[in-house]
């Protein structure tokens, strides 16, 4: 284990591989792209100082409590409104004091109630929630939708990159694309802005340097046609919005992929785009923990890393445009933070069994 930044050396090795993935696609596109799997599972921890506290996340929005059927659920309040739906939650009044939790109550309130009572009321009412080890790693990493043939590409520094992402994983994507030699044009609305830049300059500057920026009002009809233009003329799109947000701004992603020239779609999302997870709200820790990327301890599950599913998003999403652009066809592509968790938590623990054999 790496006591500084708290990630087990299964956990990284699990990640590295997906770093391969892409360094090997890269290379099928004349690329070549330096990454290092503890770097960018560090990159905000080396930023921020911040490390996790056992069942208390790094940013410390987010614990891991025991429910009375004793499941673990991590309990994420990462926004004001997080905090504001408490009452509604527990049905009951808390000592909420400028919008702080009251963690010693909340603890008090899960220990009464069911996991699964408890998340059902916070998925109901926009609350990241997930019970520790929910999501299946069986169940498929990636899901691919085929919209037909595409013409081959010579290089992948010929592409044009919409980045409508924000926060970490989507970014990540991008990025990665801009060091290899991708146009990466990373949109955001004029009136909301990427929610990353109120974090530390650097940490957002790793995640966003070498594109370009373009702003739009989201409000403006004449500004959404030309979004709507930009989007039809890319190669690649990377978005991490739920489908509500998308159709809000007129974007079927389906019609752009039949109708315009997009080559590859990806969509990330924190449990996945079926009818049940598509509205659920989520984050790195939570979604971590939704996937069993937790050290188990004899005393219960603690957090790995800081928010360590959507950098790990980040590269699986990477490598997935990639190996669909070597294979010919234009694609929509899903990768949600709790399944490449999953995903990873599986591969860590086939490490480790390994190695004791």
């Amino acid at each position: 284990m790496n006591d500084d930044h708290r990630i087990d050396a299964e956990v990284i090795d699990a990640v590295g591989e997906v770093v391969q993935r892409i360094r090997l696609a890269a290379s099928a596109l004349s690329g070549t792209v330096r990454l290092d799997a503890r770097e960018e599972l560090t990159r905000r921890m080396m930023s921020t100082g911040w490390r996790p506290n056992g069942r208390v996340s790094a940013g410390g929005s987010c614990r891991l409590l025991r429910a009375n059927d004793g499941s673990w659920i991590a309990l994420n309040l990462a926004r004001p409104e997080d905090v504001e739906s408490l009452p509604a939650l527990f049905e009951r009044e808390l000592a909420i004091n400028d919008g702080i939790a009251p963690w010693s109550e909340i603890e008090q309130c899960i220990a009464e109630s069911g996991a699964h009572m408890v998340r059902q009321r916070a998925i109901d009412l926009g609350v990241p929630v997930a019970i520790v080890g929910e999501r299946d790693a069986g169940s498929d990493l990636v899901e691919i939708g085929d919209h037909g043939r595409a013409d081959a590409i010579d290089s992948v520094r010929s592409l044009m990159v919409v980045d409508l992402s924000s926060m970490w994983a989507g970014p990540l994507v991008g990025r990665v694309f801009a060091d290899l030699g991708a146009r990466v044009v990373k949109v955001e609305s004029t009136t909301r802005h990427d929610g990353a830049r109120q974090g530390p300059p650097d940490f957002f500057a790793a995640l966003n340097g070498g594109k370009e920026f373009r702003g739009f009002d989201f409000r403006s009809r004449t500004e959404l046609d030309d979004l709507r233009r930009l989007i039809a003329d890319a190669d690649v799109v990377i978005e991490s919005s739920r489908p509500r947000a998308l159709a809000q701004l007129g974007v079927d992603r389906h019609e752009i992929m039949n109708t315009g020239s997009v080559r590859a779609w990806l969509s990330i999302t924190a449990h996945g785009r079926s009818e049940a997870d598509a509205m659920r709200v989520g984050f790195g820790d939570d979604a971590a923990a939704a996937g069993g990327l937790v050290r188990h301890t004899v005393d219960g599950p603690e957090f790995v890393g800081d928010a360590i599913a959507d950098p790990i998003t980040g590269l699986v999403g990477a490598a997935a445009i990639l190996e669909s652009l070597m294979s010919g066809r234009r694609n929509t592509i899903d990768v949600s933070l709790a399944g490449a968790a999953a995903h990873v938590a599986a591969g860590a623990r086939d490490m480790l069994l390994s190695a004791s054999n």
